[in-house]
């Protein structure tokens, strides 16, 4: 099967990335409207882009041809924090993604316990071991989606998952998965690959 990209509407263009972009790591992003109602929305076209200065990417969709309101929080109060899914928090973490209107927090429709951020002007999720507060670097529009790239500030690490020399235990961490569709993955079985080469083949 050859899927020309260009011929598909935008939910089957949809089903086909997220299918062959797998796993993908959530970003469950807390923003602060001007009217200070605190905002929590998942998001899985999410990844680091820059380690100096660290910057991280979150792909914000339209929804309905609207902005949703993490990207209309964000413009108005250019602060937020990318809170670490882990597995025990699949469901609210889900139930996050529902279209709640402006005037709600889904921190108190989840369950999930809002702290203030060190850095930023607004509210991270208590039950995230490993957050990383942001300040707004960029936005970057395309057709219906919008780039959000943020100069990450500070990480929280909880105290258990750091290791010396500024390493975070992934495996005690047990992050969450987007898949597609309603599934979700957790981390299987570790592996590690031994890089061979012919030294004269390569760039010292």
């Amino acid at each position: 099967m050859e899927i020309l990209m260009k011929n598909l509407s935008r939910d089957d263009a949809h089903k086909v990335l997220t299918g062959a972009v797998v796993p993908r790591p959530i970003a469950l992003v807390s923003t602060k409207s001007p009217e200070n109602v605190h905002n929590l929305a998942p998001f899985s076209y999410f990844t680091a882009v820059s380690s100096s200065p660290a910057m991280i990417l979150v792909s914000v969709a339209d929804r309905n041809g609207q902005k949703k309101d993490t990207l209309r929080n964000i413009e108005r109060h250019p602060e937020f924090v990318v809170n670490v899914v882990t597995e025990d928090m699949a469901v609210p973490v889900n139930n996050a993604a529902a279209d709640y209107r402006p005037d709600i927090s889904e921190f108190d429709e989840v369950g999930l316990t809002p702290v203030p951020a060190k850095t930023v002007d607004c509210m991270a999720v208590l039950e995230s071991p490993v957050r990383l507060e942001c300040r707004l670097h960029q936005i970057i529009p395309l057709a219906s989606n919008h780039l959000v790239i943020g100069e990450v500030q500070l990480v929280y690490v909880q105290d258990d998952l750091y290791i010396p020399d500024y390493k975070i235990n992934v495996e005690a961490l047990r992050p969450l998965a987007r898949i597609c569709g309603p599934y979700y993955a957790k981390l299987g079985e570790f592996m590690t690959c031994k890089r061979t080469f012919d030294p004269g083949k390569v760039i010292s």
